[in-house]
């Protein structure tokens, strides 16, 4: 396996991670509404609001 081919399999397994984390989060009830995630986002960007579609 070459240095590609491993750089692209860490980025397939991070992927499958943050999903696996996502998943449980979800059925651990630990979400948040699409306003309050605009919200923290809008913060973290620094932003006074992410525009809309």
């Amino acid at each position: 396996m070459n240095k590609r081919e491993k750089d692209l399999e860490r980025r397939r397994l991070a992927l499958l991670e943050g999903l696996r984390r996502g998943e449980r989060a979800a059925l651990e009830g630990r979400t948040v509404s699409h306003e309050e995630a605009r919200k923290r986002l809008n913060r973290w960007l620094g932003s006074e609001e992410y525009p809309r579609e």
